[in-house]
Parts: C-alpha cells; sequence; structure tokens
C-alpha cells in the first residue's frame, strides 16, 4: 500500500476492533470509517468533529457525525451507511482514537481503494475471496486499461480491479447481485469512474442498448467467477435467453460466464475457470466453440494458492471475442523464470518482462504457441500436461520413442475399490482398507484402517482384494505414489486388504511379459513418475489421474536380462525395507521401556 498513513489507520483498525466484533462487523467498520474520512476531504460532510482538536470526541457530536453520513444528498454515501453494522454501536473511544488518527491522512486514492478491498476480501475467512495481490496485478498488467476505454466487470471477485481500472479510465462498469457493504463501499468511493448495478449479470444483464433487446458492447471484460458453481442450483433459465447469448450446454456458473462475457464484449476478455473445465467431456463443448471459432488467445496456468480462502486450481483465460486465432499461447506459471513461492504465497518477481514473454509468441521456459490443430487432435483437451512438457520431459519422450514399449492396459487388469453402497452402512465382515497415506512406503506390510462390508458382496467383489504382488496406485488428490503388495497379503475374506476410493489395483497378466517388480519400479522410477504427473488434472483441491488415459500410458519393456537385474534388486530393497522397519520397531521398544508403568 502507497499511502503509508492510511495503512497504519487500517492496521489500528483491524487491532482494536478485532478483539471486539465479529469479522463481518469489523469489515464494516473498516470500510465505514474510510468512508466517512473520504466525505469530510470531498466536502460532503462539514469538518464538524475535527475542530474539536483539544479535546476528546463527545458522544453527540460522533451521532451527529454518522446521521450527517445517513442522510447525505450523496446517495452512494447514504446507502453504505445504512448497510449492515452500524456505527452508532462503536464505542466512542475507538471513534476518537479513529478520527485522531484520520486528521493528518492524505486524500484516498483509486488505487488506495483497490488495496483497502483486497486486504478486507483476503484477510477476511468469511468473504469469498479472490486472487492474491500478486495475481492481480498481473491481471491489471495484461488488461493494461487506457483513458476512455470501456471495461465490464463481473461477479464480486473482480471488486479489487475496480479501482486500478479507474485510475486509468472513467467507464468502468461493475455488475453483480452482490449489494453487501463492499460493494456499497467501492461504489461510493469510485462513483464518479465506476457504474454499479446490483443484478444477476447471467439471468437480467441490464447494461443494455436503448431497445433493451442488444447487449452493451465494451472493450475489455473481466470476470472472476465463482468456481465450481452448479447452474442447477441457480434457478437461471437458460433456455429462455432473449439475448442468445448461450451455445453449449454449460453445467457450472463460470461456463456460462464465458458465453455472457463474448456476448458483451467487442475486444478482450479476461475469465478465470476451474482447471476441470480445461478437460472434462462435461466441458468439451466449450472448449471446442472457443477453438473452432478462434476466440481463445491465452491460458494462463494458475498454481493453487492463487486464490484467497482456498486451494482451487484454477486458468485465466485471455478470449479476443473478434475471434480468428490459429494458435493458443500457453503459459503455466509454474514453470516460468517469474514465480517464486515463499511458503503459502508466490511473488512474481517482473510483471511487465512476465507480460512481455507472455505475449512475444516465442517459446520460453513455461510458455509455449499451440496450433489449433494439434489442440483438436488432443480432443480440445487443453491441460498444461498435455503441452507444457519440461526439458527432461522431452529427454523422457526422446527415450520412450526408440524403446520398446507396451500401453499399460496391455499388460494389468485394473481393479478399483469394492462397490459399497454407502461408507455408513453397516457389514458383518471385517476387511482392511489401503489408502493414500499407507503408500508413503513402497512395500505394505500392514493397514491399520479396518472397515466393515456386508458379506454378500465377497462375492461380487472377490476381484476387488488385494492379491500377493498386486500394484497400488493413487489415483485422487496425491496422485503418483506406488507401492507393492507382499506375498504374505490375508486371503480373500474375512480380514483381506482392499483399496480406497482413492487408489486402483494394477494386477499384472500372467503373458505381458513383463513382471510386478520391473511394473513397480518403472511406475516409481523418474520415467514413471513424470508420465503420471501428465496425467493428473487439477480440478477444484482435488488431483485426479483419469483411467481411460492412465490405461495408454507407455511403459518401457526391458529384455529378460534387464528385468531379472531389476528384480533382484527390488527383492534387495524390500528386505532393507524390512530390516529398517525392524530396527525402528525395536528402538522404539526401547525407549519406551523407560518410565512405563503396568
Amino acid at each position: 500500500m502507497q499511502n503509508k498513513d492510511l495503512k497504519k489507520l487500517l492496521d489500528f483498525i483491524a487491532k482494536i476492533s478485532r478483539s471486539i466484533f465479529q469479522s463481518d462487523d469489523q469489515l464494516a467498520i473498516f470500510l465505514k470509517l474510510v468512508a466517512l474520512k473520504h466525505a469530510i476531504d470531498i466536502g460532503l460532510i462539514d469538518n464538524l468533529v475535527f475542530n474539536i482538536t483539544s479535546q476528546q470526541l463527545q458522544e453527540e457530536a460522533w451521532h451527529k457525525l454518522i446521521e450527517l453520513a445517513k442522510e447525505n444528498k450523496n446517495q452512494d454515501l447514504s446507502e453504505l451507511m445504512k448497510t449492515g453494522f452500524q456505527l452508532e454501536q462503536v464505542p466512542i473511544e475507538l471513534a476518537d482514537k479513529f478520527l485522531e488518527k484520520t486528521m493528518h491522512i492524505q486524500t484516498i486514492s483509486e488505487r488506495d481503494v483497490a488495496e483497502i478491498v483486497t486486504f478486507m476480501m483476503n484477510s477476511n475467512p468469511s468473504q469469498l475471496g479472490t486472487l492474491t495481490p500478486p495475481f492481480m496485478r498481473l491481471l491489471a498488467k495484461l488488461i493494461s486499461p487506457k483513458q476512455g476505454e470501456s471495461i465490464y466487470c463481473a461477479s464480486p471477485s473482480t471488486l479489487p480491479l475496480l479501482g486500478i481500472l479507474a485510475e486509468h479510465t472513467d467507464q468502468v462498469a461493475f455488475e453483480s447481485i452482490n449489494r453487501d457493504v463492499i460493494v456499497k463501499f467501492v461504489g461510493f468511493m469510485l462513483q464518479d469512474k465506476v457504474s454499479i448495478h446490483s443484478v444477476e449479470p447471467l439471468s437480467e444483464p441490464s447494461f443494455t442498448a436503448e431497445d433493451y433487446t442488444v447487449l452493451q458492447k465494451f472493450g475489455k471484460s473481466v470476470s472472476l467467477s465463482p468456481m465450481g458453481y452448479r447452474l442447477n442450483e441457480s434457478g437461471i433459465d437458460f433456455n429462455s435467453d432473449k439475448f442468445n447469448r448461450f451455445k453449449v450446454n454449460a453445467r457450472t456458473y463460470e461456463v456460462a460466464m464465458l458465453e455472457h462475457l463474448i456476448a458483451q464484449t467487442n475486444g478482450k476478455s479476461y475469465v478465470t475457470v476451474v482447471s476441470s473445465v480445461l478437460s472434462t467431456n462435461l466441458d468439451r463443448g466449450i472448449r471446442q466453440l472457443l477453438i473452432d471459432k478462434g476466440l481463445l488467445e491465452m491460458i494462463i496456468y494458475l498454481p493453487q494458492g492463487a486464490w484467497s480462502n482456498t486451494l482451487v486450481t484454477s486458468a485465466l483465460l485471455v478470449l479476443d471475442t473478434n475471434g480468428g486465432h490459429e494458435s493458443v499461447r500457453m503459459v503455466d506459471l509454474e514453470k516460468t523464470a517469474y514465480l517464486e513461492k515463499h511458503g503459502r504465497s508466490y511473488k512474481i518477481t517482473d510483471v511487465e518482462q512476465l507480460v512481455e514473454a507472455m505475449e512475444d509468441n516465442a517459446d520460453h521456459p513455461g510458455m509455449l504457441s499451440i496450433d489449433k490443430q494439434r489442440i483438436i487432435a488432443e480432443d480440445y483437451v487443453l491441460t498444461s500436461q498435455k503441452f507444457l512438457i519440461s526439458e527432461t520431459g522431452q529427454q523422457i519422450d526422446e527415450l520412450i520413442a526408440n524403446q520398446l514399449t507396451k500401453p499399460l492396459k496391455a499388460l494389468v487388469e485394473f481393479e478399483r475399490s469394492l462397490p459399497i453402497r454407502s461408507r455408513d452402512e453397516e457389514g458383518d465382515m471385517q476387511v482392511f482398507e489401503v489408502g493414500v497415506s499407507d503408500l508413503n512406503s513402497d512395500y505394505i506390510y500392514q493397514v491399520d484402517k479396518q472397515i466393515s462390508i456386508p458379506s454378500d458382496m465377497l462375492f461380487d467383489g472377490r476381484k476387488n482384494f488385494l492379491r500377493p504382488n498386486d500394484i497400488v496406485l493413487s489415483i485422487k488428490g496425491v496422485t503418483g505414489k506406488v507401492a507393492l503388495i507382499p506375498e504374505t497379503v490375508p486371503a480373500v475374506g474375512e480380514g483381506g486388504w482392499v483399496v480406497s476410493g482413492m487408489c486402483s489395483i494394477l494386477r499384472v497378466q500372467e503373458d505381458s511379459g513383463i513382471s510386478p517388480e520391473v511394473l513397480f519400479a518403472y511406475l516409481r522410477s523418474q520415467i514413471g513418475q513424470e508420465l503420471l504427473n501428465r496425467l493428473a488434472a487439477g480440478n477444484t483441491s482435488l488431483r485426479n489421474i483419469p483411467i481411460q488415459e492412465l490405461k495408454q500410458t507407455p511403459v518401457i519393456i526391458p529384455d529378460a536380462d534387464e528385468q531379472s537385474e531389476i528384480k533382484a534388486k527390488v527383492a534387495l530393497d524390500k528386505q532393507m525395507q524390512e530390516t529398517v522397519a525392524k530396527l525402528a520397531e525395536e528402538r522404539e521398544q526401547r525407549l519406551q521401556s523407560f518410565w512405563y508403568f503396568k
């Protein structure tokens, strides 16, 4: 925050009010007190309070100040003061200290408004959240607003952006059903430059031409959409849209918002989507529309942690609603030279250079331009794993191309977890469930989690029980972990072992030409892990390896001598792990012998 005095004020209010009010109350206090200071600065309220410089604020004067704000001729100020938490409830001591500190604060700028809103939305867990500051600055640089340019913003998460845009143009439009105190605050602070309509943009867009039958066109548009929000929960009827916006059968709000922005824009559009939109069959229609019409200019894959208050993995799409693009620029920020991770947060080292590299169409680390015909050949799947391969990954591809390989489906049978009708269902048979946490060790000798299943599932689920030399692979959440099942695994039935829904069983076929030990070693190798990582598509906070794609994974088939050597090394490794485990157990027992009472 460039305004250091304002930052001190916000820190002061946060420190004082945090111990007195609930988080939503604190939010309202922040914004309303800052708005009061701004109202005094621009002459909407007489500086009657500041004339009292040598004595404490009197309660009568404090209430008079609030009354002047609530009944002000400026409707935006009046509505803000009447929304949510009422300032009359602020203790007079806090009000006095606040007003004392405002006396020397410089005028609040549009940039200050952006900083305030970002701070409030990112620090309050009850709020929806938005992009964290490094990625919001990147978005602002990509937009690069110019004087007189019209820019349309939809969704509450774009609120911090409004102040940045208003620095450069007075033709900013914001549309969202959200009517809370943050929206009212922004509306007041930026009233001369931002037009705010509190309506639902998908069901009742309000920025229209004079006859209300055609949407107003903006030079640019932005939406940081609610991600994963299903339309069947919205109550919106898209079949009767009078603006003829929706061409695909959208299942989520963010996909419908894509089509809305295309209709509302005559130029560039910037919109975020959850990562699954780039890969699932359910969203194939929107991807095909964007590619076939040449509307998709760039995909910027954002890292997990780019958003406040959520671990969603997402991407920022840059659209050109004029179409005609024959290639798509793909940027994976984590693979570029401009992103640094510090704990759970990120820093972009040079935003200007990053944007220049994004837009120059040349190959850089983590950046490629992909021909649309190649995308079509990949059935419109747009995940970074498909296209942005590291230097090591390229070397692996070259190695595989010169080796004898078979697809994984030709080597193994795939088995999943037992088809349990309900995890809450009580059964009469006790079995042990292997989960992702059990795969921290390459070889599993003990499973602690016990579950009950109906005994009538034994017949149908016999193949779902683990057998000697089965390979367990984690396919959801923490993906790519592998473990080899020992010869001593319990038999099928009572006390047997099964896998959780986060894992898959790979059972090597006898005539496959590869041993279980060799396949296990391959999957946990650098080559195997690279291939598995490419398959893992981000879907909200849960990574997932699609089984159909897993089946196509190429497996190098060593000759007989190589396989014998690998098996011997796996056997030795297994023996070493058993020894280490035994020594660890003995050590623990030895330490527990001290000061132990039966």
